[in-house]
């Protein structure tokens, strides 16, 4: 294996392929950056050059971005979105183009005979489908440094200056490093079941919209419908008769059943919610059919970033609730079940 592999670097560094790659993912990083072409205004550029301070502790902070009611500084929390934006966009560039790179430069195994010359010195078809497999992680893992790298330099030519909670970035960085692995293996799969790079990506991108879009944004949606809305007249007419309290609405997510808690909180002390609640929906999903969905999801890598990005819950609550762990698992779940396709059907087939 460390023959077939070493070959494998050898001939990558001395391609013009993976230093145009490598280039690539620079460029879209910094690009990605630019005012206007990074969702960061002329405004916000100056903003987050400029010194700022803590008034509590950088993990409250992320715990303040996106919770209801509002809490932290505004400020702080456009930082904060800016951070982890940029994080996400250099993790699926690093993964995008080692993806590419990998299944172009490893089709020549098929399309030179260089696969039929390596069986012929002796080496068997699954040493030869796991040193691939181990140059493509190795492969990623180089854009990955590369594009974090490239970011880090960015962000200190530009002077922008983020609070910084380590936990929970790194968990974030780490569940987009395993959806990229997900994507490297099961592009390795299809290319070795297929012999064709154009199979693999195309069957690659399918998997995604799939993934990502209509099996996930299918599932969450039916799952956030609540089980009954809140009644603005009700709510009115009670508050109407208790001018002298304070009211506060509360909306906390519970990751157990997958839905949104609502609590109306009077001086403090939550109400009784047939104050303010208005009857079931007939729609609200519920028993076996809600369980299913919540499977669907949790054993779905696309749905863990789709909640992410539309913000089912905040960030700081999915890293509290391990849902970035979580993640992690179930794309190296579907990494080790596709390798285990691929390499069962490679071995089985014959050389043409």
């Amino acid at each position: 294996m460390k023959k077939i592999l070493g070959g494998y670097l050898f001939r990558a560094i001395k391609t013009l392929e993976i230093w145009l790659f490598i280039a690539v993912t620079i460029f879209a990083v910094i690009v990605s950056n630019l005012e206007y072409y990074g969702g960061v205004s002329s405004g916000n550029s100056d903003l987050l050059k400029s010194d700022y301070s803590l008034t509590t502790t950088a993990e409250d902070e992320y715990a303040f971005m996106g919770a209801y009611p509002q809490g932290g500084d505004a400020q702080i929390a456009i930082r904060i979105r800016v951070v982890l934006g940029k994080i996400d966009g250099a993790g699926l560039f690093a993964a995008a183009s080692a993806t590419i790179f990998t299944v172009l430069f490893l089709k020549s195994l098929f399309s030179q005979g260089t696969l039929r010359n390596l069986i012929a010195s002796g080496h068997k078809k699954s040493t030869i489908y796991l040193a691939s497999l181990i140059f493509c992680i190795l492969v990623y893992i180089l854009f990955a440094l590369i594009a974090l790298s490239t970011l880090y330099v960015f962000f200190a030519i530009r002077q922008w200056k983020f609070p910084l909670f380590m936990p929970l970035l790194t968990a974030r960085w780490f569940m987009i490093f395993f959806i990229g692995l997900t994507l490297v293996s099961v592009a390795l799969s299809v290319l070795f079941c297929t012999k064709k790079a154009i199979a693999s990506l195309v069957t690659l991108v399918l998997i995604v919209v799939l993934a990502s879009g209509t099996t996930s944004f299918g599932a969450i949606s039916a799952l956030m419908l609540p089980e009954r809305s809140l009644s603005a007249v009700k709510l009115k007419e009670y508050v109407d008769s208790h001018p002298d309290s304070d009211f506060e609405t509360k909306i906390e997510f519970n990751t157990k059943n997958f839905e949104d808690k609502l609590s109306i909180l009077e001086n403090g002390e939550p109400i009784d919610p047939e104050i303010y609640l208005g009857k079931k929906d007939p729609h609200y999903v519920d028993g076996t059919p809600r369980k299913i969905l919540m499977a669907m999801i949790y054993a779905n890598p696309g749905s863990y970033y789709l909640m992410d990005v539309v913000e089912v819950m905040t960030k700081y609550k999915m890293w509290e609730a391990g849902l970035y762990t979580m993640s992690d698992i179930c794309c190296t779940t579907w990494s080790v079940i596709f390798t285990a396709l691929g390499l069962a059907v490679f071995s089985k087939k014959e050389l043409t």
